[in-house]
């Protein structure tokens, strides 16, 4: 109870931004992002997502007022992390910064602020998950079924780089099982709180 209060503590900012870079369609993650925006509200907090690209009308999904931020401009990751990089010094000392999933943190290293961290599915649920193929990801059991290219390896480990740094730059890491904590430590080397 009292990790849960330092959770709560940790993350009660005057306003919470939630960066999850590309909102294409309304499912489960979206979902979670509307229930925890009605939370935040709840208790005072406002909130704003961040994003590269938006293709979801959350009104459709709330009555309360969700404001969204758009960091448009063109699809390289080179250049959405300069964007991001230049947003996130804009940030004051007193509003907050949460990371959802692998696809945020993957920019994690851009950041210049403050932020937490929120991973509900690890790399062997997500079945287009690059990091799986890397060479130091220890998940081998996909390696061996699919055969991967050196060049696929490559990329795997190349991106598992830059998510395990964006990972271990979060002051908090949260995620929703213990399962998924035994392997998100083992992969990423950091630890998480469920």
């Amino acid at each position: 109870m009292a990790r849960l209060r330092e959770t709560e503590e940790t993350l009660k900012p005057s306003k919470l931004f939630i960066f999850y870079p590309f909102v294409q369609s309304f499912g489960g993650i979206e979902r979670l992002l509307i229930d925890f925006h009605q939370q935040c509200h709840g208790r005072g907090i406002e909130t704003a997502l961040v994003c590269f690209k938006n293709a979801v009308d959350f009104c459709k999904y709330t009555d309360l007022p969700f404001e969204i931020v758009e960091l448009a401009g063109p699809r390289s990751v080179g250049s959405e992390m300069l964007r991001l990089r230049r947003w996130s010094k804009t940030l004051s000392s007193d509003q907050q910064l949460l990371v959802m999933e692998m696809c945020g943190v993957l920019y994690g290293p851009a950041l210049k602020c403050r932020y937490a961290l929120h991973i509900a599915d690890t790399p062997d649920l997500l079945p287009r998950d690059i990091i799986k193929y890397s060479y130091t990801a220890g998940i081998r059991s996909f390696i061996a079924r699919d055969r991967p290219s050196f060049l696929r390896r490559l990329k795997g480990e190349l991106t598992l780089r830059l998510v395990r740094r964006g990972v271990r730059g979060a002051f908090q890491r949260l995620t929703m099982t213990d399962r998924n904590r035994v392997e998100l430590e083992s992969t990423f080397g950091a630890g998480f709180v469920v």
